[in-house]
């Protein structure tokens, strides 16, 4: 058997220039479902990194509904009933400050984050985490993350300056970590770094008395409130900080992943058009040789598995070479995309995710051997015509029998599938869908009804060939040559599998054309007509005191509301905070704006008007708490 290997092998490598342009033109669907890949996967491993670095195991916060510091008695409460469901917390404080060297002033860092919290109920949260296994830090030690450290030039050991409020205190530092977890925790704010002080440290700096704290996290995805069994806090507010950090991730993702996910659909199936009409033609250059080595003595299943060597041979260069050329394109494509990708991000969100390079190895190697497989069995279809052609048809005779009237159940069964396709692709695709669920039974729904669309709907079409020649006699002869004309219609029925396999390409490509030229024209129209009905938001909170100023608040709540309701389209805009009178001024500007105050998108609403915008000022937040003298009513 081995020597019939060794055959297919001499063959594969005798016509090189041949060969090479086979392995070119076939490896075209593996190159385009590998760059897509890249890029899909590029962006879901980008967006699990951030959040194992920024949340790790934090899923939840819960604190006041009024904006005020958690008492002792609350912190109590609160994880009496946590710990029934078996779910950890963190009471911690926490605020905004900037950072300086203290050897060289011009390196500092705006915009930190400050953590204060007990090492004892972090190692619960976090129990892998070997940092709070030590010992606490004490008053004038600090644990610094990587990049802050980094940006700051400094080290174990060195001295660095926290500002806050107008307090300047230095603290050493004891350990540079990796971000991951709290070490990394930057909260709902847009944060440059994470610096983690005692415990005794936060509260004496953020003016918070010794027990009490600012909010507590959960080490769960999950609302605490909707579990069954649970009580709701009353005077309490839980939030899923996780799932709102990466919502704009998902909402880049949703953006992304369907025309990707389409193209990989359709350079599947246009590869495997592609690769079975160069089976075709591998199969008639074999046809002679492969008929005088039967006549020689050869059988059938040793002619068949010389010409599958060969096949073999081939689909192996094409999916290599398909994975390597894929991936430098989907490297192309990436770099291409990660600007608009961090421009979405950096107008509608108040994280920065970093969008990196990634190859999946164990993915990538699944995938092309399935590809592998699958070529493999389409050569093996190809090959059948082996064992069931005489030694007379392999060696140059021809029998073809002209058959252009189809089976009536076939053209039945294809305007049937037709109807269904369009049905689905029109309407039940995202018909009666939750908001969680279009995604993907649009994507995927509508994907597969297309292309049966498309198949059915071309076979069809080309069943009408043969109706041209009629068509075409009511022409002149002086117009039309009538010889051509005979060709030209009788030939795709006497080769039908490869005439309609050629038909069926182009026109799954030129559909494809069509249908990306329309979706990208389409999300523009789509974002142009309902800006108008967008709104602006930015997150923080007011305090009133009197009963006047309140009922002011409500009347101004109550108008919003009825404005929400209305809204045919939202979205979330990056706000610059300006106030030198102390009042409230809000304007959408293009960032970076560095040194400035930044407040973001949930609570101050304001309806696009188109180049003027009103807004109106509410209540909720208190995150910005540092920021309340630009928030007075």
């Amino acid at each position: 058997m081995g020597i019939f290997w060794k055959m297919g092998a001499r063959n594969f490598i005798a016509q090189i220039r041949q060969t090479l342009l086979t392995v070119c033109i076939g490896s075209i669907g593996v190159v385009l479902i590998f760059s897509c890949y890249f890029v899909i996967s590029s962006i879901t491993h980008s967006k699990s990194q951030w959040e194992e670095k920024h949340f790790g195991v934090i899923g939840t916060e819960i604190y006041s509904r009024v904006g005020l510091d958690l008492t002792e008695a609350q912190i109590k409460d609160v994880q009496t009933k946590l710990q029934i469901r078996n779910i950890t917390s963190l009471p911690y404080v926490s605020r905004v400050v900037s950072v300086h060297s203290g050897d060289n002033n011009e390196a500092r860092g705006d915009s930190i984050v400050a953590l204060g919290f007990d090492f004892q109920h972090a190692r619960e949260l976090e129990p892998k985490q070997p940092l709070w296994s030590t010992d606490p830090l004490s008053a004038e030690e600090a644990i610094v993350s990587v990049p802050l450290a980094r940006r700051l030039g400094l080290g174990v050991g060195e001295t660095m300056v926290i500002s806050f409020a107008g307090q300047e205190v230095p603290v050493t530092i004891r350990d540079v970590a990796e971000e991951s977890g709290l070490t990394g925790f930057r909260g709902t704010v847009r944060a440059q770094g994470t610096v983690i002080l005692s415990d005794r440290l936060a509260h004496q700096i953020f003016g918070v008395p010794e027990a009490s704290a600012h909010s507590i996290l959960l080490a769960t995805d999950k609302m605490y409130s909707s579990l069954p069994g649970s009580s709701f806090f009353t005077d309490l507010i839980e939030r899923p900080i996780k799932k709102e950090a990466l919502s704009h991730m998902s909402m880049v993702q949703s953006i992304f992943t369907p025309p990707f996910l389409f193209f990989v659909a359709v350079s599947l199936f246009a590869g495997i058009l592609l690769l079975a009409q160069l089976f075709n033609i591998l199969k008639e250059r074999r046809k002679y040789y492969l008929g005088v080595l039967r006549s020689l003595g050869l059988s059938n299943r040793n002619c068949f598995v010389i010409y599958l060597s060969e096949c073999t041979l081939l689909c192996a260069v094409i999916t290599a070479s398909g994975v390597v050329l894929g991936n430098v394109l989907g490297f192309g494509l990436l770099s291409v995309n990660v600007f608009y990708i961090e421009q979405l991000l950096e107008r509608y969100s108040a994280y920065a995710y970093p969008i990196q390079p990634h190859v999946d190895v164990t993915a990538t190697c699944w995938i092309a051997l399935t590809m592998f497989i699958v070529f493999l069995l389409l050569a093996c279809f190809v090959g059948r015509f082996i064992k069931r052609t005489s030694i007379l048809h392999l060696m140059g005779k021809e029998d073809n029998r002209v058959n252009p009237a189809q089976k009536r159940l076939l053209k039945i069964l294809g305007s049937l599938l037709v109807t269904v396709a369009f049905i689905y692709f029109n309407y039940f695709a995202t018909e009666g869908l939750s908001d969680g669920d279009r995604l993907s039974a649009k994507v995927f729904g509508s994907i597969i009804s297309w292309l049966v669309g498309i198949i059915t709907t071309a076979y069809l079409m080309f069943l009408l060939v043969p109706w041209m020649k009629r068509a075409s006699s009511v022409l002149p002869h002086r117009w039309l040559d009538r010889l051509a004309v005979t060709l030209g219609t009788q030939y795709p029925h006497m080769r039908f599998s490869r005439s309609f396999g050629i038909v069926l390409l182009f026109t799954v490509l030129s559909c494809c054309l069509i249908v990306m030229i329309s979706f990208a024209s389409n999300v523009e129209d789509y974002a142009a007509v309902n800006k108008k009905d967008s709104f602006l938001a930015t997150d923080a909170y007011m305090s009133y005191v009197d009963e006047r100023e309140k009922d002011k608040l409500t009347v101004n709540m109550n108008e919003v509301q009825e404005i929400v309701q209305g809204a045919a389209y939202m979205d979330t805009y990056r706000i610059f905070v300006s106030s030198p009178d102390n009042a409230l001024d809000l304007t959408e500007v293009t960032p970076p704006a560095n040194g400035n105050k930044w407040a973001y998108s949930q609570v101050v609403w304001g309806k696009w008007l188109g180049k003027v915008t009103n807004c109106r000022s509410l209540p909720v937040r208190r995150n910005f708490r540092a920021m309340e003298k630009y928030f007075r009513p």
